[in-house]
């Protein structure tokens, strides 16, 4: 047994003052004058003893209620386990108000349940002890601590949000809060339904932190949700349709019908009514004819219940228009670059020679083409890199004899190249589908793809080369095609002339078509589709009204966007709102869609077993049934075992017992 406050202790000196009176009052003698006392002789003798047995039992009494009440102020407390620390507590508590808590437990949503936990939590502490109060959309951790009462408060405006937040991410905003709290006791508190996406537990485990885990379940619930909504062409043409891709996830232990409907230029357009298995996703296509001209939009729809933050899917689009191609020659053009070129009718191809380059108008053109070319001058290569500068792509296709002009590239670029040619016959054998440029171009597998042959080629080294990107390889692992980002914009370097003398690459159209496409497209298709809680950004053109006007989103709400403005661009930035789904408008720069995150979409949880399973010396995990006496037990558990109002009540009882001896002593 330990004391919080053993100075107090020196007052059981006053134990001596019943015992002085004791000693001085009961000493006191009465005459009583009486005729005859022979007879009574007996009966006094037995009166004496009962009554020095009254009055021992009252000093008792007396001696004990003082001693009660002193150790009652000195408040003795036992350990219950581990070392009780002395010292103010600093509690941060994690209230998860993610789209999985609005589930129902009983009569109210997890989130209410999870609010009245983080009460009891607070309750739990002392007066002086310190506390921050954070959750998805608010865990800006500072070194503002609140008392009690602000605390209740914050816990009490905690509200359903489309954020989420992995566990790990807010512990390690607790520990940075934690480093400048001082000295003094951490306490990190999780309050959550534990969903298995965001709950790396292990990952909660720092000795100087003790972590507890208060897990808010409800009966199970199954979610048919449409996971995502793409276009399997990246770059949308008018009058020509364009698959949408859609995938329906079946969270369910059982089957599911669902019937999507598709809204597109104000019309409903019911889909196949489909039935998907327990634990299946549906991936289904349907044509879009595209307009062209504006921004345009649809929205997918299923019906399913009781959870619908993600029954629907907007996605929004604008029609590519023809891009302004520049092909720069040594000498000849190329015919088989310009019948590449033409082929899709998106492109509008200007032919030069290098020595007639105007270079004022390189930023007119998205896409640079170098052909053959043997040398460059210096200002030619200053405003090709103001170029790429301005977002604009340049694509290398070497001649036998621009060797000089690749080392000058390579020089000003960091292109990896020596600028040789090395003459070998070689096969390309593998092509970087994960990159964006060959991506979701190719169905099924490309292994039954003919892929070109050279008979000499550059050496590309891309482990020195900044960033890098092997597109297609040869078999021995050297690059043939290579992309670099360089600026805001990305260059492209073929090791291998276009000559089909020396490669047969300009004969293989079902790749290199598609490279030209996504080359002259690739930073003209920019993001029209943004997660709600991810921060991502953007860029915008500013017009003519001037640098510090502001732009917003109107939409199912309207809200203004962090802007930098850099030179002649600004760059949006979305994700910190906390908005509603749907098509929104940034004023003239077009249409955007926003759609809630599908992570929170998979109704997987830990349950308390598995949570216990991580227990540790600093990991504690509160079960539904120490959850009922929280408070209490989080003071236990903070004090030890106080033993003040056990003593307060045995001082009570030993004063009515000196009050019922007394009067029994008169009787």
């Amino acid at each position: 047994m330990q004391f919080l406050f053993p100075t107090f202790l020196i007052a059981s000196l006053v134990i001596a003052i019943p015992i002085l009176i004791h000693l001085f009052n009961f000493r006191r003698y009465k005459k009583v004058y009486f005729t005859n006392v022979a007879f009574l002789k007996s009966i006094q003798q037995a009166s004496n003893s009962r009554r020095k047995i009254n009055q021992w039992l009252i000093l008792a009494c007396r001696c004990l209620a003082l001693i009660a009440l002193v150790l009652a102020f000195a408040q003795p407390f036992f350990e219950t386990k581990g070392k009780v620390v002395q010292g103010t507590n600093y509690s941060i508590i994690y209230i998860d108000n993610s789209f999985s808590m609005g589930s129902k437990a009983t009569d109210h949503n997890l989130l209410e349940t999870g609010k009245d936990i983080a009460h009891s939590v607070i309750n739990g502490f002392g007066p002086d002890d310190k506390f921050m109060v954070v959750s998805n959309d608010n865990s800006n951790f500072s070194s503002d601590w609140m008392n009690k009462e602000e605390a209740l408060s914050a816990i009490d405006e905690k509200t359903i949000s489309p954020q989420s937040r992995s566990l790990s991410s807010i512990f390690k905003g607790m520990q940075q809060s934690f480093k400048l709290a001082g000295q003094g006791k951490f306490n990190a508190y999780f309050i959550s339904d534990f969903q298995k996406d965001f709950s790396n537990i292990p990952s909660l485990n720092d000795t100087a932190i003790q972590v507890n885990l208060i897990p808010v379940t409800a009966s199970s619930v199954a979610n048919v949700y449409i996971d995502t909504v793409y276009f399997k062409n990246q770059i949308s043409q008018p009058g020509i349709a364009n698959k949408l891709v859609y995938k329906i996830v079946n969270d369910a232990p059982y089957a599911n019908t669902v019937k999507p409907v598709l809204k597109y230029h104000g019309n409903n357009k019911p889909l196949p009514l489909v039935k998907i298995e327990a634990g299946k996703t549906l991936v289904d296509t349907v044509p879009i004819l595209s307009s062209g001209g504006e921004y345009q939009s649809a929205e997918l729809l299923i019906n399913d219940n009781p959870i619908t933050f993600d029954n629907n899917y907007f996605i929004a689009w604008k029609d590519a228009v023809k891009a302004n191609v520049l092909i720069i020659n040594e000498n000849n053009t190329n015919r088989y670059l310009e019948a590449a070129m033409s082929s899709s009718g998106l492109f509008s191809v200007t032919n030069v020679e290098v020595s007639k380059v105007n270079y004022s108008s390189l930023s007119q053109f998205p896409l640079i083409i170098l052909n053959e070319v043997k040398s460059l001058s210096s200002g030619l290569i200053s405003e090709l890199n103001k170029s790429l500068s301005e977002g604009n792509n340049l694509v290398v296709f070497p001649g036998l004899h621009s060797g000089n002009a690749i080392k000058q590239l390579s020089g000003a670029f960091n292109l990896g190249t020596d600028g040789n040619f090395y003459n070998q016959v070689s096969q390309v054998q593998t092509i970087n589908n994960k990159d964006d440029i060959f991506q979701n171009v190719f169905e099924g597998r490309t292994s039954s793809l003919k892929l070109p042959v050279t008979q000499s080629s550059l050496r590309i080294l891309t482990k020195v080369a900044r960033g890098a990107v092997s597109l297609l390889s040869y078999r021995d692992g050297y690059p043939f095609l290579v992309k670099y980002p360089r600026g805001n914009g990305k260059i492209f370097l073929c090791a291998a002339p276009l000559d089909p003398t020396y490669s047969d690459f300009v004969k293989n159209g079902e790749v290199l078509v598609p490279f030209l496409f996504k080359s002259g497209f690739n930073n003209l298709s920019k993001q029209l589709a943004f997660i709600i809680g991810r921060s991502q950004s953007f860029e915008i053109l500013r017009n003519a009204r001037g640098k510090d006007v502001v732009v917003k989103f109107t939409g199912p709400q309207t809200f203004i966007p962090e802007q930098i403005q850099r030179n002649k661009k600004s760059i949006i930035q979305v994700g910190k709102e906390n908005i509603l789904p749907g098509i929104y408008s940034l004023e003239n720069y077009g249409k955007y869609a926003f759609n809630y995150d599908r992570s929170e979409s998979r109704m997987e949880f830990l349950d308390e077993q598995q949570l216990k399973s991580f227990e540790s010396p600093h990991i504690k995990v509160w079960d539904s049934q120490t959850q009922t006496n929280l408070a209490s037990l989080i003071q236990e558990k903070d004090s030890g075992l106080a033993l003040w109002k056990y003593l307060l009540i045995a001082a009570l009882i030993f004063l009515l017992g000196e009050t019922y001896f007394i009067r029994l002593g008169k009787k």
